[in-house]
């Protein structure tokens, strides 16, 4: 059997779900590949501009993590627009 995303997100819970996916997968991911290229494109860097992306990349992922998860949530709600209104 085999179950939905929607249910398999609901089922880690919001704080996993960003953490996981805001996190690691979009703040370190993101902050690696950024300080991959500087160092590849740049002769020298400092230690701040080593450091900075690995703070302000993951503070980024929880907000990125957060906006995915209403907009995910939201979407798989079912929409009941053949439903009688009541006036």
């Amino acid at each position: 059997m085999t179950t939905s995303p929607s249910t398999q997100r609901k089922s880690i819970g919001r704080t996993r779900f960003i953490l996981y996916f805001g996190v690691l997968g979009f703040g370190l991911l993101s902050a690696t590949l950024f300080v991959a290229w500087s160092l590849y494109t740049k002769e020298d860097l400092s230690t701040a501009q080593i450091v900075i992306p690995f703070i302000a990349f993951p503070l980024s992922g929880v907000a990125w993590g957060a906006v995915m998860w209403s907009i995910l949530s939201n979407s798989s709600k079912p929409k009941n627009d053949d439903a009688p209104k009541e006036e």
